[in-house]
């Protein structure tokens, strides 16, 4: 029976593990410093579940000395969950990507919205070629 809890609990600490690790590199101040660099909450509470490339690469950010708002990885990020919010209520044709646009500032889950949104504006108009 200890053998049973003992594994339970090592499996629980392993399952939540990188997702606590992720969600503590951001410290109070990293948290101000996207927020003056206006990245708004939701889009910080993301950071913790994108892609392994997104995530680190804002971490290096976020560790360096000589951060500023002006940096690419940080100007991605924002272009990119600005992006993802045009997608709040389904556009009626697809959008264009604007400059520094990249998936790995977007979940899984975000980025199959998008390309669920973008299939069905597409089989809507060739719905209409077909007619």
């Amino acid at each position: 029976m200890k053998t049973i809890f003992i594994c339970l609990i090592c499996t629980a600490l392993l399952l939540c593990s990188p997702s606590v690790k992720a969600q503590n590199n951001l410290t109070d101040d990293n948290v101000k410093f996207l927020k003056s660099c206006n990245t708004e909450q939701d889009d910080i509470d993301v950071i913790a579940k994108l892609p392994s490339d997104g995530k680190d690469s804002l971490e290096l950010v976020l560790e360096s000395s000589r951060r500023n708002c002006n940096m690419e990885t940080i100007k991605s990020s924002k272009v990119t969950r600005d992006f993802l919010k045009k997608y709040t209520s389904p556009p009626e044709r697809c959008l264009m990507p604007p400059k520094g646009y990249s998936n790995n500032f977007l979940t899984t889950e975000e980025n199959k919205y998008i390309d669920d949104i973008n299939k069905k504006i597409l089989d809507k108009i060739l719905v209409g070629f077909s007619k």
